[in-house]
């Protein structure tokens, strides 16, 4: 209640509302890449996200896709991997340094 006495307008609370973080936020790329290849089965692509560790609900996912559904995705940002951010090969690690060069000597 004391969000809403503090606001200064409606404005204030459905900017909050909209910027929010949501559990799926992590899932999202792998819900996207799904839809587009033509699975449209909630309860099947709700699985799917529990064996990637989504802890959340079958409501919360098909809430979600409800939205999709009526406005399409929103942009969603690619994930960058800690490989391509650097060099573009990982770096070896002491031990795997030493095993490389006693093969390649």
């Amino acid at each position: 209640m004391r969000r809403f006495a503090r606001a200064g307008g409606i404005d204030e609370l459905l900017i909050r509302a909209v910027k929010r973080q949501s559990i799926l936020d992590e899932y999202k790329p792998h819900l996207y890449q799904r839809w587009n290849e033509g699975c449209y089965d909630i309860p099947r692509l709700h699985r799917e996200l529990r064996e990637l560790g989504f802890p959340g609900g079958l409501q919360t996912v098909r809430r979600y896709l409800r939205e999709v559904k009526q406005h399409g995705f929103p942009a969603i940002r690619p994930r960058i991997s800690p490989v391509s951010r650097g060099s573009s090969t990982p770096a070896a690690s002491s031990g795997q340094q030493q095993v490389l060069s006693s093969v390649m000597f």
